[in-house]
């Protein structure tokens, strides 16, 4: 398989960024994703380690290192769809298109075609939520100022409760609010 983006290994477009040695055949399939397809798309599930998720989520490592774009982030949506999804606006990215802070985005999560809204990710919730981007990433979080702040943007993609309301507004549906909702993880 071709590294379509061995750029990114020889010469990253950010400045300061360091691949991490990889820990075992898990990050070195990642690596070899985030190279060969531009990035991975982890899925994270509810299980003994994380009993408190409401739903499954995903997110993306690879937009930021190779397209110098946010990464994603999504609750409560399948990890086929999610993957969908996720190749979909690379795709898209890689053409040309940029998504920022309040654009739209229409795609089929398995319900039909949904508007979802795109916000930005709080770093209050990063090492919550995206664990593992923290961990690739982290070259940055201590080589670039400023020092211990993140230095890759993510965007949450938010879907509309079944009456088109989204979590931020009155009457969206409680558990649509709550699947999306980012909330402080408890200390395992």
């Amino acid at each position: 398989m071709e590294a379509k983006f061995r750029d990114s290994l020889l010469s990253p477009k950010i400045a300061g960024f360091e691949w991490q040695e990889p820990d075992g055949e898990g990050d070195r399939n990642i690596y070899r994703d985030i190279l060969t397809e531009g990035c991975t798309i982890l899925v994270i599930e509810p299980d003994e380690h994380r009993p408190d998720l409401q739903s499954d989520f995903a997110y993306s490592i690879g937009f930021y290192l190779n397209l110098l774009h946010p990464e994603f982030l999504i609750m409560g949506a399948s990890g086929n769809a999610a993957a969908r999804l996720m190749n979909w606006l690379f795709a898209s990215i890689e053409s040309g298109k940029r998504i920022k802070e309040n654009d739209t985005v229409t795609c089929d999560l398995g319900k039909g075609d949904r508007k979802l809204v795109a916000r930005l990710v709080s770093q209050e919730r990063y090492f919550d939520y995206l664990g593992y981007a923290c961990w690739f990433y982290r070259s940055l979080l201590w080589k670039v100022p400023p020092v211990a702040e993140h230095k890759f943007p993510v965007l949450q993609l938010f879907w509309p409760d079944p009456a088109g309301l989204y979590p931020w507004e009155p009457g969206c549906d409680a558990r649509a609010r709550e699947i999306q909702t980012l909330v402080a993880q408890p200390e395992p």
